[in-house]
Order: C-alpha cells, then sequence, then structure tokens
C-alpha cells in the first residue's frame, strides 16, 4: 500500500516533467490515465480481476458468426451452436484428422529410441518440404564432417587424445590431421569390437557423402528455423 501511494504522488509529477519535452498535441487521454491507475489499485485491488480484455478477446470470436447483421444476436447464437455440434461429432472420427489430434505446426517428429548405436543418430528433427539435391564441396565437407565430430559426445574422448598429439598449429591443417587419424584409430578399434556403436563410429569417421538434399528450413525442439538466402 505505501508502494500505491509513493506511485500515486510521483506519477503527476512525471506527467509535468514530460509536459516540458513534448508538444501539446503528444498527450491525449492514453498519457493521463496513469494518474488514476494507483487509486484504482488501492480500491478494486488487481486489475486482473476487473478488466474487459477476456470479454472483448470473446466478443472477437463471436463477430464471424453473423452472418445477417438484421438478426446479429440470432446469428451468433445459431453459429455458436454449429460450431459446438460439429465439435462434438468429430471427436468420433479416429480414423479423420481434427484439431484435437492434428499435430502442432512445429511438430519435430519426436525422440527417436536408439537401437545401440550413437545418440547423434537420435535426434529429433525434421526438414521442411521442398529439398533439392546439392553436391557439396571439398571445402564443404571437410567442415560439415568435422562440425558433426565435434558435436558427437562419442567422439570427445578421441579429441581429447589427438590434443596431446604434436599437430600442425594452423586449425585448418589440424582438423584435416584429426580426421585422417580417426579413421586409422576407428578402423583399428573396429576390428577387435563390431558392436552398433562402433559400426557407427566406423561410419561417422568415413564422413558424410558427396551428395546431400537441401532444405530451406528446419523443424526441431519445436521451433522452426529457416536459411537466410546468400544470394540476395
Amino acid at each position: 500500500m505505501d508502494e500505491l501511494e509513493q506511485i500515486d504522488s510521483q506519477i503527476p509529477i512525471t506527467e509535468c516533467k514530460l509536459e516540458k519535452v513534448f508538444p501539446p498535441t503528444f498527450f491525449d487521454v492514453m498519457e493521463h490515465l496513469p494518474i488514476h491507475l494507483a487509486n484504482e489499485a488501492k480500491i478494486a485491488r488487481p486489475s486482473q480481476y476487473r478488466w474487459m480484455y477476456p470479454m472483448e478477446r470473446y466478443i472477437y470470436f463471436m463477430k464471424p458468426f453473423i452472418r445477417n447483421r438484421a438478426c446479429a444476436e440470432g446469428s451468433i447464437a445459431e453459429g455458436y451452436l454449429a460450431t459446438e455440434c460439429m465439435t462434438l461429432c468429430s471427436s468420433y472420427l479416429y480414423t479423420m484428422e481434427i484439431k484435437f489430434n492434428r499435430l502442432e505446426r512445429n511438430y519435430d517428429g519426436g525422440v527417436i529410441e536408439s537401437d545401440g548405436g550413437l545418440i547423434i543418430f537420435c535426434q529429433p528433427g525434421r526438414a521442411l518440404r521442398g529439398g533439392k539435391p546439392h553436391k557439396l564441396g571439398s571445402k564443404e565437407l571437410e567442415q560439415a564432417h568435422f562440425y558433426i565430430l565435434k558435436n558427437c559426445d562419442e567422439i570427445q574422448p578421441f579429441l581429447e587424445e589427438f590434443s596431446l598429439t604434436p599437430v600442425d598449429t594452423s586449425q585448418e591443417n589440424s582438423d584435416r590431421q584429426f580426421i585422417s587419424w580417426l579413421k586409422e584409430k576407428i578402423a583399428g578399434l573396429h576390428k577387435s569390437d563390431d558392436s552398433k556403436k562402433m559400426t557407427d563410429l566406423l561410419l561417422l569417421s568415413r564422413g558424410p557423402t558427396t551428395y546431400v538434399t537441401s532444405h530451406h528450413g528446419y523443424l526441431i525442439n519445436r521451433y522452426r528455423f529457416h536459411v537466410q538466402d546468400d544470394k540476395g
């Protein structure tokens, strides 16, 4: 209550200071409304129990039901009744897609159950439609390969082991040396361990295919990402 009284005394002073800065045309009824807010809060308590926003949103929902403007109330009643009947009937259409069983707009496919392989192959995600074939250049292929390796949890021990070996100081050459070193390392381990995880590591170390499908967007973690066109 003390804070409300302090606000009630400070708002008129703030309004007077604003009148010294802005022209009179700036001030309308909305600029003077804050003068009454503190007093209203003391008398009527929190505003969420008395404001009209829920009613206004509901009126916006009802307005499209009006087909005959001469009988607006009757049109709203008939339209609302028809909507309720259709909603009830559609709930029995189990084999059809309705708003109750429709997947959300940014549905990413959900988490894929692991079959004993690498976790990186079980990540949720779904590409948008309209994919185009694309051939990766040698530089793109190396960058994509190393990015995947660097973000794979099962590769981290190999990265730490490789960091202890003397390599070229150049970052680009270091990445290439790591990829070559990893291929030989995984190939040697796969001879004595042919498990699903080791097989996935072997495939991952050999790198992606040159021919890929390029998409303009991707859905992951309920978010929609679009690729910015760098040609415009």
